[in-house]
C-alpha cells in the first residue's frame, strides 16, 4: 500500500498482559490496537490482503458472462462467470488474478492468489452448516441491511465471540434460544461455531410457526470478518460481515438468505427483529466499548474463561485476538494453540 507506515515497534511488542498462548492467563490486546491508525494500516497489509472475504452468492453469477462488482477493503474486485461455468476474480483496474472459492454457495475471494483453500481450512464448519441447514443449497439472497458503526472492526468481532453480555442486553434473544448450559462449541482452524437449541415458540423476538421450523441455531465465525448465523425457523441464513471502514469505523452488513422466494410472516418478523432490535443493541454496546478504549484509566481487561460453561466464556475472544496478534507479527496461524 502506498500509504503504509511502519508502526512503532512498541505498538507491536508492548502487549502488556496479553498471553499469545493461553486464554486462562491472558488479558485482552492493548486498547491502542483498537484505534491506532498505524495498527489499522498494518491490518490492511497483513490481514485483509491475505484472507478470504465473502462477496455474494453464486446464484448472483448464474449465467456465463454474469459479473459482480465487490470490494476487499479499498480494493475493487470483479467476479465473472465463465463459459466453462467456472468463476474468475480479478482486480478491476489491473486484471491481476484473485483467488475465488465457493463455500456452501457463498462466494469468497482472496487477494492472495496462492491462498490456502477455504474448504481446506473450514471443513468441519461446513459439516456443521449442512447439519443445521440441510437445504443450504436452496438458499437465495432476499435482503441486505447495512449500518455504519462507530467502532473498530475488532470491537464488533469481540462482541460476537461471547454471550455473557446477552442476558442483560439481549432479553428477547434469551427467550428465543436456550443458553442455559446448552451451547455446544467447536473450533476448526480459522473458524468456530456453537449450536444453541430454540426455547419458546411464542417469544418477544419473533413468533415461531411450528409448521415452519426446519432448523435450530448455529452461530459461526470465519476469520477474519464473517459471522454466519442460522436462527430458529425456516431454511435460512444471515451472513453478518464486519467491513473495516477506518481505525474507528465499521460497516455492519447483514445479508439475509431464505429458501422460499415469498417470505412468510415468521420470516418477515425475523428480519424486523434483527434490523430493529438485535443489531441496534449490539451497535450501542460496541460504540460504548470503543469510547471506553480511549479512557486514560484503561489499557487492558482480564478475560473471563470458563470452559465448563462455554456459552458465557471469553476463550473464543482470545482465539480471535490470537489470530490478530499472529497476523500482525507476520506469524502463521497454524502455530496457534487453543
Amino acid at each position: 500500500m502506498n500509504d503504509y507506515v511502519k508502526p512503532p515497534a512498541d505498538l507491536l511488542t508492548d502487549i502488556g498482559k496479553f498471553d499469545p498462548q493461553v486464554a486462562e492467563t491472558s488479558w485482552t490486546l492493548p486498547s491502542s490496537w483498537y484505534h491506532a491508525p498505524q495498527i489499522y494500516r498494518l491490518e490492511q497489509q497483513r490481514i485483509f490482503s491475505r484472507t478470504w472475504c465473502y462477496q455474494c452468492h453464486q446464484s448472483e453469477l448464474a449465467d456465463p458472462g454474469d459479473e459482480y462488482y465487490g470490494r476487499v477493503e479499498n480494493h475493487p474486485v470483479t467476479l465473472r462467470r465463465l463459459p466453462t461455468q467456472g468463476l474468475q476474480a480479478f482486480h478491476s483496474l489491473s486484471a491481476a488474478p484473485v483467488a475465488v472459492e465457493v463455500f456452501a454457495g457463498f462466494v469468497f475471494v482472496n487477494l492472495d492468489a496462492d491462498a490456502i483453500s477455504l474448504l481446506q481450512q473450514c471443513g468441519k464448519f461446513l459439516d456443521d452448516v449442512y447439519r443445521c441447514c440441510p437445504r443450504i443449497d436452496e438458499l437465495r439472497p432476499r435482503r441486505r441491511i447495512e449500518r455504519e458503526v462507530g467502532a473498530n472492526w475488532k470491537t464488533l468481532i469481540d462482541n460476537n465471540h461471547e454471550c455473557y453480555h446477552c442476558a442483560a442486553n439481549h432479553k428477547s434473544l434469551m427467550k428465543l434460544v436456550d443458553y442455559r448450559n446448552q451451547a455446544l462449541w467447536s473450533d476448526d482452524g480459522i473458524t468456530f461455531s456453537h449450536e444453541v437449541k430454540r426455547s419458546q415458540l411464542d417469544n418477544p423476538a419473533y413468533a415461531l410457526d411450528p409448521a415452519r421450523i426446519e432448523q435450530d441455531s448455529l452461530f459461526g465465525y470465519i476469520w477474519p470478518t464473517l459471522i454466519p448465523l442460522w436462527f430458529p425457523g425456516s431454511a435460512s441464513a444471515v451472513l453478518f460481515q464486519v467491513i473495516p471502514n477506518g481505525p474507528e469505523s465499521s460497516i455492519a452488513r447483514h445479508d439475509f438468505y431464505f429458501a422460499e422466494a415469498a417470505l412468510s410472516p415468521q420470516e418477515l418478523g425475523f428480519i424486523d427483529y434483527i434490523d430493529r432490535e438485535l443489531v441496534p443493541e449490539d451497535v450501542a454496546l460496541c460504540e460504548a466499548v470503543q469510547r471506553g478504549l480511549h479512557s486514560r484509566g484503561y489499557r487492558q481487561g482480564k478475560l473471563v474463561v470458563d470452559r465448563a460453561h462455554p456459552e458465557y466464556s471469553e476463550h473464543h475472544v482470545h482465539f480471535f485476538q490470537q489470530m490478530v496478534y499472529r497476523a500482525l507479527l507476520d506469524q502463521s496461524p497454524a502455530t496457534l494453540s487453543r
